[in-house]
């Protein structure tokens, strides 16, 4: 998988590291256990900081990649699990979104998507291991520094053991006392029960691309079609589309994502569900320059480009693939085509696809 990724925003980034407090102690308060609610001192831009949900406290964690003594760690907004290339247990993450944090008492079953490795490139390359699930668990406006607020997003977290689970809940991003960065303040509870629940959140969307004028940009987040006036600047699309032609926010399209990669080969909807995770290993494909099937050169994804049966006329749309992609904001997507007339295109999809290391 590639892992060199430039990305919007990086600017911003760089200045939250250099801005940000470098106290080396790290702290965590649990009224005893009995509230449920932590504040992590994550402060320090070079340190991560370990927790153990089990026993409620931060821990000092000589082999984070081979211990199984942490569940959760944090550095300033950056967080991952003790999972996939972060380390060898079977942590995970299931974003519920904007579910009622009080509400969930049991641990459903779903995408519990592991840690992913992605490097930054900015005067030189930062490589860290992270869980995507939390890439945007907070709102980032502008002003020196930025500040940073939580969308108050509910989690649940598997632990390194695999077997017991946690309900998570961003408050705050600064310390209430010195309102200095990188301090986290969490509800965090564990959860005695696992549910049978499935979540499945598969959704459908229907593209008009008939104009050969214009491209058709589309958000996986948003779930719509969006506006997009510098796409290959722009961290708001995930594919577009012009005709049979499809493009990602990858390679010579765009600067953030991965790209496409074939992970299935099935027209039966029962099995586009079952398909839960994916060989993390894999290579996904980015956009480059390509020459459509009228001889006309264009930036799209080799991968997607087959999304339209060109041996039957008019094509039809090859609704047995099952592809990954990798978007903007470095989540993965389920995506299937299942019709396509002349540039009017349907497809399904669904997000937090998890890749399996």
């Amino acid at each position: 998988m590639k892992l060199t990724k430039f990305f919007f925003g990086v600017l911003l980034f760089s200045i939250l590291f250099s801005l940000a407090s470098c106290s080396s102690d790290s702290s965590s308060s649990d009224d005893g256990g009995n509230s449920g609610k932590i504040m992590i001192d994550a402060s320090n831009s070079e340190t991560w900081v370990y927790y153990n949900v089990h026993d409620m406290k931060v821990v000092e964690v000589a082999d984070p990649q081979n211990s199984l003594d942490w569940d959760i760690a944090f550095k300033r907004y950056q967080v991952k699990t003790n999972s996939g290339t972060s380390g060898s247990g079977n942590a995970g993450v299931l974003n519920l979104y904007d579910a009622n944090y009080d509400e969930v008492l049991k641990a459903p079953k779903g995408y519990y998507c592991q840690d992913d490795s992605i490097s930054i490139t900015m005067v030189t390359e930062e490589h860290y291991s992270y869980n995507k699930e939390f890439y945007d668990w907070y709102n980032m406006a502008g002003g020196m520094p930025p500040q940073m607020s939580s969308k108050g997003y509910t989690y649940v977290v598997r632990q390194a053991d695999g077997q017991n689970y946690f309900k998570l809940k961003f408050e705050s991003y600064y310390n209430p006392e010195t309102e200095d960065s990188g301090f986290l303040t969490m509800d965090i509870a564990p959860l005695a029960e696992t549910s049978e629940e499935m979540i499945m959140d598969i959704k459908k969307a229907e593209i008009d691309a008939t104009s050969q004028a214009s491209w058709v940009y589309f958000s996986f987040e948003k779930g719509e079609e969006v506006m997009v006036e510098n796409p290959e600047e722009s961290q708001d699309w995930d594919i577009a589309f012009n005709r049979y032609r499809v493009k990602t926010n990858s390679g010579t399209s765009g600067n953030l994502g991965f790209g496409a990669l074939l992970i299935g080969d099935t027209d039966d909807g029962a099995e586009f569900k079952k398909i839960r995770e994916f060989d993390g290993n894999e290579e996904f494909t980015a956009d480059e320059d390509m020459i459509d099937y009228s001889g006309n050169p264009f930036s799209g994804n080799p991968v997607l480009y087959y999304m339209a049966d060109m041996s039957s006329m008019p094509p039809p749309a090859d609704s047995t693939r099952i592809y990954a992609v990798q978007t903007a904001k470095f989540n993965y997507v389920k995506l299937q085509f299942t019709y396509y007339k002349s540039g009017e295109i349907k497809f399904r999809y669904e997000k937090n696809l998890t890749a399996k290391w």
